[in-house]
């Protein structure tokens, strides 16, 4: 015999009898009667006791699946009149006419109120601030900030380009004849005065030194083109990345591969020599040298292409230590990347990247620690070094018994200085006070909300600025908060941040294959594709960070990036050879990231346009809805299937079915907007002869209905939508913070959508305000963050 308690209980009860071959209609009736109490039945809602009988048995007694198609969690965002609808036409699948009229409504709404609804999941499974770990992404840049640290800050500045020496000698540093700044290194010429005023015709060298700015993390291939001399160093000043200083003529392409973090800049120095031994440069018969030189790279997601001067700087920079251990990959199971799961895989990519680190700092311990030749002036800067870099690595201050642990005990053991110094740094990085961010801890103190701050704009450790406030205790106020907030919002590494945040909010960090079909769109190549794809980014770059950064207008506006090789293919009228410049767009209907062609390139078929896709991107990311997976394999109906059909008729018709009907009759009028725009972005009449009918709509949670006539409405309504506004918050405070939003309240996600509004809409002001609220709750200023004026809602 079974006694149930508790619901637990219950349900094991009901497993039990389910195996012995009792159906789920009299089973989930037992279970209601369990749950509630002894005459309870009687009691409950209608909805609730009419879910219990003809739709547990699928969806579960909380909704949470039961079987099959039906295994997943019964929750949504559609308005309770829709959801009645739908019961009413399609439940219980095995019978719809069983659940109809008033029965409908009476289980939409218990459905609705019980777990179905955002608020009722919210309810039911209350988000938390939740004790994580460091992502990849912030393991690197908190070392690289930590070592950092100790070197003398880079340069910064706007100017652009290549600072360049030319010399009349065989080796750089010989006969300087000319210095300037060069845009960029991309030469043919036929004796050297072609290169620069003054040089011989034979037998010169150059220079080129500064900064290189990688724009995202990754791989990036360094390619130098010539059929002359050259060394390449990229990130150090001991050992060329590429030495083609004696090789044969004939190898005129060099090639080397780096690894980068994003939002940073690396020291480059590129020295050249013309190969023309032998000659007599008295000779008035010589020949003229003859040659070439590209500095070239290939970014990641990007084809070869001349470094443009908006990467590089004239200006030199330290070496960055750039941790080139792998690490598994990160969970983005809620929709943002988190680090809230450890494995094996995981730890030993620390163990191992601490490792890589401690070689480092003792190869360079000189640098970092500071050199003299006495030992014991030797022994008391490793000291020293050793317990600031673990202070910095801890984002505090030691205490007497982390210092005796961390340093004084390593030192007194170690046989030398180098070793000592191995241990503290493996011993520090191997730390959970390194490892592990504690965003929930509660009554934090200045150091833990410095820490907050500069993770969520920087993924990185507090700067020397923001460490001296915490030590000073200045970090108290909500106004301080906000000032330093506002500072740190103009920096490389946030702009690097938010970078990866409009990729992720326009769904293409794993949908980047805008790759084509041969026959159908034979001109449309990689080239193109590089080029879209940096279109995108400039345009991005010049909302989030000009002088109107308003979200509306990355909605909204009728400009776009084109260079010479878009605008042939796109219709502008630009030169061949035109560098990426704005134009306005070359319809009305085109208008900002919403039909962006590298967004409608990406969000379409090989041969054809894709309005499933276009429109689950943009319920998805623009708008935030909750979307379930198809609950099969879906495979579209080739075009040549239905020759006579447009792909808007082809897609209405394979989606009727009720299994679809749900999700579709949200995400096709989302679509059907976009099909002016071709699988390639371009703008079109017709398709197939007929003409495009581009009209459709939205559902908004609430059950209103929104029609459009086109993109160009589409766009509009996005532009002033709340909904799309409150989505893109959310998004944007999950990607700084790596937290749940309504782990700061149930009510937080409104309240962030009424500082963006306050601010009118602006993209930088609502960054800051992100990071300010992250970083105080729990202290005694949280309360004021909403009440106090922002200091600068200027910037």
């Amino acid at each position: 015999m079974y006694q149930a308690n508790d619901m637990s209980d219950a349900r094991r009860l009901v497993d039990h009898a389910h195996s012995r071959g009792f159906g789920w209609a009299f089973l989930s009736g037992v279970l209601l009667c369990l749950s509630l109490g002894a005459g309870a039945v009687q009691a409950a809602e209608p909805g609730e006791q009419i879910y219990a009988e003809k739709c547990a048995s699928c969806h579960g007694v909380s909704g949470e699946g039961v079987r099959g198609e039906f295994s997943s969690h019964l929750s949504g965002d559609m308005s309770l009149a829709k959801l009645g609808s739908y019961i009413e036409r399609w439940m219980p699948e095995e019978d719809p006419d069983e659940v109809v009229g008033e029965e409908a409504e009476q289980v939409a709404r218990y459905v609705y109120d019980a777990f179905y609804s955002p608020i009722a999941q919210a309810r039911n499974r209350p988000a938390r601030v939740e004790l994580s770990r460091l992502t990849a992404e912030q393991y690197r840049h908190a070392v690289a900030d930590v070592v950092a640290s100790f070197r003398s800050p880079s340069a910064s500045g706007d100017d652009r380009g290549l600072q360049a020496q030319y010399f009349n000698a065989r080796r750089p540093g010989g006969d300087r004849v000319a210095e300037r700044t060069d845009e960029q290194v991309q030469f043919e010429f036929v004796g050297g005065g072609e290169v620069a005023e003054g040089l011989d015709s034979v037998g010169f060298s150059a220079r080129w030194r500064g900064s290189l700015i990688a724009p995202e993390t990754g791989t990036y291939e360094m390619i130098v083109r010539t059929n002359h001399g050259f060394r390449l160093w990229v990130n150090g000043t001991e050992t060329p990345l590429i030495d083609g200083w004696v090789v044969s003529r004939n190898e005129t392409e060099h090639r080397a591969s780096i690894f980068l973090i994003g939002g940073r800049r690396y020291p480059l120095r590129l020295d050249f020599t013309s190969r023309d031994q032998g000659v007599n440069k008295d000779d008035p018969d010589a020949k003229p040298v003859e040659g070439f030189l590209d500095l070239k790279w290939k970014k990641p997601k990007h084809v070869a292409e001349v470094i443009p001067s908006r990467y590089l700087s004239p200006k030199g920079s330290q070496e960055v230590l750039v941790v080139a251990t792998p690490f598994p990959p990160e969970d983005r199971s809620v929709g943002y990347e988190r680090g809230t799961s450890i494995s094996k895989a995981w730890h030993r990519a620390t163990t191992d990247a601490a490792i890589e680190v401690a070689n480092y700092v003792s190869d360079n311990l000189t640098d970092l620690a500071g050199g003299s030749d006495d030992a014991e002036e030797r022994q008391a800067k490793a000291r020293a070094f050793a317990v600031q870099f673990v202070e910095r690595a801890f984002r505090r201050p030691l205490n007497e018994a982390q210092q005796q642990l961390f340093v004084d005990q390593q030192f007194s053991t170690a046989p030398d200085l180098e070793t000592a110094v191995k241990r503290v740094v493996l011993l520090a990085l191997s730390s959970p006070r390194f490892l592990y961010l504690d965003f929930g801890s509660e009554n934090p103190d200045s150091h833990e909300v410095a820490t907050r701050l500069s993770f969520s704009l920087w993924d990185s450790v507090p700067d020397k600025q923001l460490r001296e406030a915490a030590d000073a205790g200045e970090l108290a106020s909500a106004e301080a908060v906000r000032r330093q907030a506002d500072r740190m919002v103009d920096d490389p590494r946030t702009r690097h941040k938010m970078r990866q945040f409009f990729h992720h909010w326009l769904h293409l960090e794993h949908n980047a294959d805008a790759s084509k079909s041969d026959e159908v769109f034979p001109e449309f190549d990689e080239a193109l594709v590089s080029d879209l794809r940096r279109s995108l980014d400039l345009f991005l770059e010049d909302v989030v960070w000009g002088d109107n950064p308003d979200f509306r207008e990355l909605m909204r506006s009728n400009e776009l990036y084109i260079n010479g090789r878009l605008a042939a293919y796109y219709g502008f009228d630009l030169p061949a050879d035109a560098p990426f410049q704005k134009v306005k767009a070359d319809h009305p209907q085109r208008r900002g990231v919403v039909s962006h062609p590298y967004v409608m390139a990406v969000f379409a078929y090989h041969d054809t346009t894709s309005p499933i896709h276009r429109g689950v991107n943009l319920a998805r990311g623009m708008l935030g809805r909750t979307l379930r997976p198809p609950p099969e394999a879906f495979t579209p109906d080739p075009a040549d299937l239905h020759p006579e059909m447009t792909t808007r008729e082809r897609v209405a018709e394979q989606t009727a079915p009720a299994a679809c009907v749900s999700c579709h009759s949200l995400i096709n009028p989302l679509g059907f907007t976009l099909e002016n725009f071709d699988a390639v972005g371009r703008f079109r009449e017709e398709e197939e002869g007929k003409p495009i009918d581009s009209s459709g709509g939205y559902e908004l949670g609430s059950g209103e209905l929104e029609s459009f006539e086109d993109a160009s409405d589409l766009a509009a309504y996005l532009a002033m939508s709340a909904e799309a506004r409150e989505a893109f918050v959310l998004q944007l405070f999950h990607h700084l913070v790596k937290q749940p939003i309504r782990g700061y309240g149930q009510d937080k996600p409104a309240e962030m959508g009424d500082v963006f509004a306050e601010h009118d809409y602006h993209i930088r002001r609502i960054m800051a305000e992100i990071a300010a609220t992250a970083a105080l709750a729990g202290t005694q200023a949280e309360s004021l963050t909403q009440a106090s004026p922002s200091p600068s809602s200027d910037k």
